[in-house]
């Protein structure tokens, strides 16, 4: 970098799981994936109802 090495300290720290004096490491690892679980679930229901949709939708 050019010297504002110190500006983005804190966001890759935060990056890296250390948030203040919490080291959130081990709960990122939750986070990830009950995070990608809920995308998951919400796309299959999406999914779903949009193919639920084109089946009762009338062709013209």
């Amino acid at each position: 970098m050019t010297g504002n090495e110190e500006n983005y300290l804190w966001l890759l720290a935060l990056h890296q799981g250390r948030f203040g004096t919490v080291n959130l490491e081990l709960i990122y690892v939750f986070l990830n994936g009950s995070g990608l679980l809920f995308l998951l679930a919400t796309g299959i229901i999406l999914w779903l109802q949009s193919r639920r949709r084109s089946k009762t939708k009338p062709k013209t």
